[in-house]
């Protein structure tokens, strides 16, 4: 008797770990943080961070520091079911508003089981250059006037030293800007 009972303790003891290792609720996979290592911010808008997982998100946690200061910018649990999301980052009041480095620490945990309850847990830092300087637009030629129906010709120069895109807005259109002649010079073609 005590023989068969060491055998059934011991399939189920295998049933267990069986199903420990192949069961969704404790799936293994790490959350992943889609944003560069390395960005450039206004402070203006905030930062957004996307976050994903294969099976569910559980909580999240986003630290900014200028290097004296450490402030929690947002922190919270996930919605159930929940398999991406998009984070947002605003400049939290409590940092030095001359920083022109930061440092942003984002913590995400799944729901899993997996680390004894604990979930898997995926960090990462964004180091930040903050660049409140607007780019120096010289207007080189354009055309004259434009009437509906037509377009215009604008050659224009645009220098930053964090320049990442180039285009003219007008109301809620956006213009592309291609680069012109010589570097930092671009033209574009409006229409109206």
């Amino acid at each position: 008797m005590k023989k068969f009972m060491s055998i059934v303790l011991f399939v189920l003891l295998i049933g267990l770990l069986v199903f420990v290792w192949f069961s969704p609720l404790f799936e293994r996979q790490s959350p992943q943080i889609v944003a560069s290592e390395l960005i450039s911010w206004n402070t203006k808008d905030p930062i957004k961070i996307d976050v994903l997982d294969n099976q569910e998100l559980g909580s999240y946690e986003i630290i900014m520091s200028d290097g004296a200061n450490q402030v929690v910018v947002s922190k919270g649990d996930f919605p159930p079911q929940l398999t991406s999301a998009r984070l947002e980052a605003p400049l939290p009041a409590g940092l030095s508003k001359d920083a022109k480095l930061l440092k942003l620490l984002v913590k995400v945990k799944d729901s899993s089981y997996w680390n004894l309850f604990q979930g898997n847990t995926t960090t990462k830092i964004i180091n930040i250059n903050v660049d409140t300087t607007p780019p120096k637009i010289d207007l080189v030629a354009n055309s004259y006037s434009i009437t509906k129906g037509g377009s215009a010709l604008v050659i224009f120069g645009a220098k930053d030293e964090n320049l990442s895109r180039v285009f003219i807005k007008v109301g809620s259109r956006e213009f592309q800007a291609v680069p012109f002649e010589k570097e930092g010079i671009y033209a574009s073609l409006i229409a109206w």
